[in-house]
């Protein structure tokens, strides 16, 4: 899993402050979508230990939603 994780942050890249993505969203650390209850807020500038600390949740969630589809698919 651990090179999963660094393709993810080598394609995302990483940014320590608040910044608008692709498709105009803020977006903070290595593509985090910054959401209304997230602690950021623009023009502070993050630790490095924080966004790591984000994108181990997120990556964590998208895992645990994959795992969910790929066990329901294998059960049909």
């Amino acid at each position: 899993m651990d090179k999963v994780k660094e393709r993810i942050k080598k394609h995302e890249g990483f940014r320590d402050t608040i910044y608008k993505d692709s498709l105009g969203f803020a977006t903070i650390g290595y593509g985090h979508l910054v959401k209304d209850d997230d602690i950021f807020q623009e023009g502070v500038q993050y630790s490095k230990t924080i966004l790591e600390s984000t994108f181990e949740h997120d990556y964590n969630i998208a895992l645990d939603g994959a795992n969910i589809l790929i066990e329901s698919n294998l059960g049909s």
